[in-house]
Parts: structure tokens; C-alpha cells; sequence
């Protein structure tokens, strides 16, 4: 995903933060995704109601291992992508 397409994701996502529960996102088919993208689903997360959880499930090594750092825009450090 790269920056032009960043507008329809936060768009998409924007729709998430009325509906109830945790918001689920399967990215097996995303190949790359940009710090632009990346912020999204920070903000995102961030303005999710108490107690509510964006789950990014499926994410690629590629994508996992990106040149933008996910700690440098607050997505804390893990040892290794979960795939189910």
C-alpha cells in the first residue's frame, strides 16, 4: 500500500469506529505497505473506544520487517508476525 491509496484506507477504517467490539484487518493479500499506511492504522487504533483493539492479522514478513520503523509511530516491537 502506498501513500496514494492511504486516503481510501483511512476512509474504509473511519466507518469502523461506530460499530461495536474489536476492528479485524486480514492483510495476506497486502505485499508492502508504507509509513503513510502505517500511520492510518495508528490513528486509527488510537481512536478506537475504550477497551477496543485494532487486530492486524496475516501480515507478511515483508510487510513485518518494513523499512519504517513501527516502533518510531507507536506500534510496539514483537519477536516475530503471527499468521494463523
Amino acid at each position: 500500500m502506498e501513500y496514494q491509496a492511504t486516503s481510501h484506507l483511512a476512509a474504509a477504517l473511519e466507518q469502523t469506529l461506530q460499530w461495536p467490539g474489536d476492528v479485524r484487518m486480514d492483510m495476506r493479500a497486502l505485499d508492502f505497505i508504507d509509513l503513510a499506511g502505517l500511520r492510518v492504522l495508528v490513528h486509527t487504533a488510537e481512536r478506537l473506544g475504550e477497551g477496543r483493539r485494532l487486530r492486524v492479522t496475516n501480515l507478511s514478513r515483508c510487510c513485518a520487517k518494513s523499512s519504517a520503523s513501527w516502533a518510531s509511530i507507536g506500534i510496539p516491537r514483537w519477536s516475530s508476525p503471527r499468521r494463523r
